[in-house]
């Protein structure tokens, strides 16, 4: 599953990517990068975790300097699927920021680049209890989420209004 979403500020491609056993990744698409796949990644071969499978361990990134390594990997997995930057203003504090499905953690992370754009400076795992196949903001700046499920459903996000009283 491949997940992609252009950053606002630099206009640059933003991967999301299942990768094997373990390490999916977020990546920065350069033109005419390599990011490892199948000589390097920071998950392994299916079968029972680091231990030689008939198509052996997978080298982790820091072994091949050729490799771009990713921004972000995830192990245990997030599996993700569906991704989106919020540029609305109705969820303020997640302007910027990349919203990410996640199908086995059934989350949505949110990401927030560092100031270069070249680490990750913020992430939220929100627990939905759902598996998410897809992100999409609204134009009402409403998160939609597509829920992977036999009879499907669509949630939407919307900040909860809290209601103070001084006394």
């Amino acid at each position: 599953m491949l997940s992609a979403a252009i950053e606002p500020r630099s206009g640059r491609l933003v991967v999301a990517e299942m990768a094997p056993l373990g390490g999916d990744e977020l990546n920065i698409v350069e033109a005419g990068g390599n990011y490892g796949w199948p000589r390097v990644s920071n998950g392994d071969h299916y079968g029972r975790p680091g231990a030689s499978s008939a198509l052996g361990v997978i080298p982790g990134h820091a072994t091949d300097t050729e490799m771009i390594a990713p921004l972000r990997s995830w192990s245990p997995v997030i599996s993700p699927s569906g991704a989106a930057f919020y540029a609305e203003s109705l969820f303020r504090q997640w302007r910027g920021d990349l919203l990410v499905g996640g199908l086995s953690s059934e989350a949505l992370v949110r990401l927030r680049l560092d100031e270069d754009g070249e680490g990750i400076a913020v992430e939220e795992r929100l627990a939905m209890n759902k598996r998410i196949r897809d992100v999409l903001v609204a134009s009402d700046g409403a998160v939609m989420l597509l829920v992977d499920a036999a009879n499907g459903e669509l949630l939407r996000l919307t900040p909860v209004e809290v209601e103070v009283s001084l006394r």
